[in-house]
C-alpha cells in the first residue's frame, strides 16, 4: 500500500505493516482524512494505538505525515501513519484491522458514498468499511446537517439510521445509536470546527458496532467529538 511520508511516498507491504500493528493494542482508522490533523492530533493522545488516516489526496496529508516521522522529541508520532487510497478502493493491507473508524464531515464523492448521490441504499459505504474493520469494530460518522447533494439536501439522525441501517447489517454491523451533537461539543477535526463554528448548524452523529470493540476503541471515537 502507498503510505504517504511527506512530499514523497513509500510502498509498505502487508507483513511490514502486521509486524507494525502487531506493537499496538488497538487500530484506528479516520477515513477521508483530509489534511491528517486528526490522526496526528489522536495519535498524542492515545499513544497504545495506531492511528491512520486514510485519503486519496496524498498531497494534503503530506505535511503532517513529515510531522510524525520526526524524532519524538521534535513531535514525532511513529503511531500516525498516512495511507494514500480511496475508502472505496482500499488497500488489502489495511483488511480486518480496524476497531475504530471514523468517518468526519465528508463531502464530494465521501458524502456520496456515505448518502448514495441517488435512489438506492448507500451500500457502497458498507461494504469497504466492513473489509476494513477487524471482528469487533466501532464505527462513527458526523455529518453535517446540510448537504451540497441535490439528492439529499439535508440529514437527520433518524433519516440516516433508515438509509444506512439495512447495509451495516448486511456486513454484521448494528446501528447503535443515531443523535444530534450537543451543540457544546468539542469537536476534534480541524475540517468540522471550520464547517460549523458560527454556522448554527446542527451535526448528526451515527454509531455502529460489530462484535465487542472494547473501551479504547469507543474512547477514541468519544475523543473525537466531546
Amino acid at each position: 500500500m502507498r503510505v504517504v511520508t511527506g512530499k514523497t511516498s513509500q510502498t509498505m507491504a502487508a507483513a511490514e505493516f502486521r509486524r507494525l500493528a502487531s506493537g499496538y493494542a488497538t487500530c484506528w482508522l479516520d477515513v477521508g482524512a483530509g489534511d491528517g490533523a486528526l490522526s496526528y492530533r489522536l495519535a498524542d493522545d492515545f499513544p497504545d494505538a495506531l492511528c491512520l488516516g486514510l485519503d486519496p489526496n496524498a498531497e494534503a496529508m503530506a505535511a503532517q505525515a513529515r510531522r510524525a516521522r520526526r524524532k519524538p522529541d521534535r513531535g514525532g508520532r511513529a503511531n500516525c501513519l498516512y495511507v494514500a487510497a480511496a475508502v472505496e478502493a482500499p488497500p488489502a493491507e489495511l483488511a480486518g484491522v480496524a476497531r475504530a473508524i471514523t468517518i468526519n464531515f465528508p463531502w464530494a464523492r465521501l458524502l456520496e458514498i456515505v448518502l448514495g448521490a441517488g435512489d438506492g441504499a448507500p451500500a457502497a459505504l458498507a461494504e469497504p468499511l466492513a473489509a476494513l474493520a477487524a471482528h469487533d469494530c466501532a464505527v462513527q460518522l458526523l455529518l453535517n446537517e446540510v448537504t451540497d447533494l441535490p439528492a439529499v439536501p439535508a440529514v437527520e439522525p433518524a433519516m440516516l439510521a433508515d438509509r444506512l441501517t439495512p447495509a451495516f447489517a448486511a456486513t454484521g454491523f448494528q446501528v447503535a445509536a443515531a443523535d444530534w451533537l450537543a451543540t457544546d461539543a468539542r469537536v476534534r477535526s480541524r475540517w468540522g470546527g471550520r464547517l460549523i463554528r458560527g454556522s448554527g448548524r446542527r451535526v448528526v452523529r451515527l454509531r455502529a458496532t460489530r462484535g465487542a470493540p472494547g473501551d479504547r476503541a469507543l474512547a477514541i471515537l468519544d475523543a473525537v467529538a466531546m
